[in-house]
């Protein structure tokens, strides 16, 4: 795994969350490389330089202006990477180095994969207690994208859109999407292009197992990230922004190999399947409630947070299944089918252990606490009992494999884990 993956980290004004996941890495004895792209400013960029240099990670340090765009740093720093398979990571999340390895090995042995990931977790650290995490849902879970057909692959991908900026992919097609993207200028629809690009280079693997944990801390703001806010705000730019789109990707689609459809065929279907995103991502319960304030003359920026629009945004981006059902739950290559179920049975035991510790034995109450060694955990019930159930395929052993891993993350551990 050394000599053939990048780990490529873009920061931005967030030393501290740096620090952690360097520190992390550097327990949990990774030797590969690390390349830190980093826009901050003169207070944070000083204390990543002293941290890169001070930690025994094979880091390479480069600096960017200010204003570098997000998408524009990452397309930089995946051309500066020179393995086979490279990742990304923002500085306030982390990787668990034996899925990423996981997801290397499948590559390896499937060459018809542009990527491959396992399941996100989301996690937050309260700030009053450094050695206390709560694990509050699992992000990420789609099954395979593994059409021999790139259009229907595409249509797959926005059926349930969750993004593969974070998975493992080959340098090579990673560099090439970041390349194709680069006419549009939207967070919003760089996301969108190079998540449908990686489904069109190639297929694309969950595994199961835990790859990536995401933060849910307060993170640096966006404009023009959510279809629905940007429709609200300048309908105009976002349209417009679709066009461009829209050329670039039924380009490719023309162009894949093995293509049989017409321009106007893939056209129809490129703007079907987003037409649909679009609607799934304006959900009707939160209309009157916009509607209200948008006719009222009010500020989108103090609407757009409230409780009656972000509800239901969550609510509407759950799982939805085929109305012909498909078989989401299949097994991935060499997993036991028994192993689907161990979770509930683990579940029900750290259930009896908590209870026990806080004296309540028979308490139904969410989150649940469960203590290791070395740390306190709060795990909710999305993370514990995440839906659709067949969709996941995680095991007792998972589940005590990644608090081991979680007590090595945090501006605090113990002693026996400190780096010397």
């Amino acid at each position: 795994m050394n000599d053939v993956y990048t780990l490529v980290i873009p920061t931005y004004n967030r030393s501290a969350q740096l620090a952690t996941l360097l520190r992390y890495l550097q327990r949990n004895h990774v030797a590969f490389p690390v390349l830190v792209l980093d826009s901050s400013g003169q207070d944070h960029r000083q204390r990543n330089r002293d941290i890169a240099k001070r930690l025994s990670l094979a880091v390479t340090y480069v600096e960017y202006d200010e204003d570098t765009r997000p998408f524009d740093k990452f397309r930089d720093g995946i051309g500066m990477v020179k393995t086979d398979f490279c990742g990304l990571c923002a500085d306030d999340d982390l990787v668990i180095v034996d899925g990423i390895r996981r997801c290397i090995e499948h590559l390896v042995t499937h060459p018809e994969l542009s990527a491959a990931h396992g399941y996100y977790f989301t996690f937050v650290e309260p700030v009053h207690d450094p050695r206390a995490m709560d694990l509050t849902g699992i992000l990420y879970y789609t099954p395979d994208i593994a059409s021999d057909d790139s259009v229907e692959r595409l249509r797959d991908l926005f059926r349930n859109y969750q993004a593969l900026t974070y998975a493992t992919f080959r340098t090579g097609i990673l560099r090439r999407i970041f390349d194709v993207v680069r006419p549009v200028e939207s967070l919003l629809a760089r996301e969108l292009l190079s998540s449908a690009l990686a489904v069109v280079f190639g297929k694309a693997a969950r595994l199961p197992c835990f790859t990536n944990g995401r933060s849910l801390s307060p993170s640096e703001p966006y404009r023009h990230w959510h279809p629905l806010e940007w429709l609200i705000e300048s309908p105009e730019g976002l349209f417009a922004e679709y066009v461009k789109y829209r050329e670039i990707l039924v380009g490719i689609l023309r162009e894949v190999t093995g293509n049989q459809r017409s321009a106007e065929n893939i056209g129809r279907a490129v703007d079907l399947i987003h037409m649909f995103y679009l609607v799934r991502h304006a959900p009707l319960d939160a209309y009157d409630f916009l509607m209200d304030h948008v006719l009222a003359g009010d500020d989108l920026g103090a609407v757009w947070p409230a409780d009656e629009v972000q509800l239901p945004l969550i609510e509407a981006s759950r799982f939805l299944p085929g109305f012909f059902d498909r078989p989401h739950g299949a097994q991935a290559d060499g997993v036991s089918g028994v192993e689907q179920h161990r979770l509930l049975s683990f579940l029900t035991t750290w259930r009896g252990r908590a209870a026990a510790w806080s004296g309540k034995r028979d308490s139904t109450a969410w989150p649940k606490k469960f203590r290791t060694a070395r740390r306190q955990y709060l795990l909710h019930q999305n993370f514990c009992r995440p839906t659709p159930s067949d969709l996941f395929n995680i095991g007792d052993g998972d589940i005590r494999r990644l608090l081991a891993v979680l007590d090595t993350y945090g501006p605090e551990v113990p002693q026996d884990l400190a780096t010397p």
